[in-house]
């Protein structure tokens, strides 16, 4: 069963320590290649998903998990359009290493049916290697060219 991220410290430093690890999965410097391809997503299917965005061009995808927090990589945002921002403290630009950062929203977002946080596994339930996960986000189509597609 899908939920929204509790407000415990505990759920809070799980959900953290997740998304570290799976950023560390898919970092570049581990030699991971980019993620191209996906199925066009469903509109509103994907509530905690956000699209970070500089003079209305979108740059980065996010995930909303409190009404005024959303994790994205550390490079994908400017500073001015935030409460406040917490950068990975190994963050190097250089090789994308660490490349996670905390944003709040200078305003929460309102929760409704199109806007929810993230979910997470129950606080008892263990993930294992080998389960399959959904990775959501804006990704290329092709490795040649930048096609933004929700997926």
């Amino acid at each position: 069963m899908c939920r929204g991220v509790q407000r415990g410290k505990k759920q809070w430093h799980k959900f953290v320590l997740l998304l570290f690890l799976l950023w560390q999965l898919h970092n570049p410097a581990h030699g991971d290649t980019p993620k191209v391809g996906g199925e066009e997503a469903v509109p509103y299917s994907w509530p905690w998903q956000v699209s970070i965005q500089i003079s209305a061009e979108h740059v980065c995808g996010g995930a909303v998990f409190a009404k005024d927090w959303v994790v994205t990589a550390a490079h994908c945002f400017s500073h001015k359009s935030v409460k406040q921002y917490i950068m990975h403290p190994n963050f190097n630009k250089t090789t994308m290493e660490s490349d996670i950062a905390l944003l709040q929203l200078t305003e929460p977002l309102k929760f409704n049916h199109y806007v929810r946080p993230v979910c997470l596994p129950e606080e008892e339930e263990e993930v294992q290697p080998s389960q399959v996960c959904t990775i959501t986000g804006w990704g290329g189509q092709s490795q040649r060219g930048i096609w933004w597609k929700h997926h």
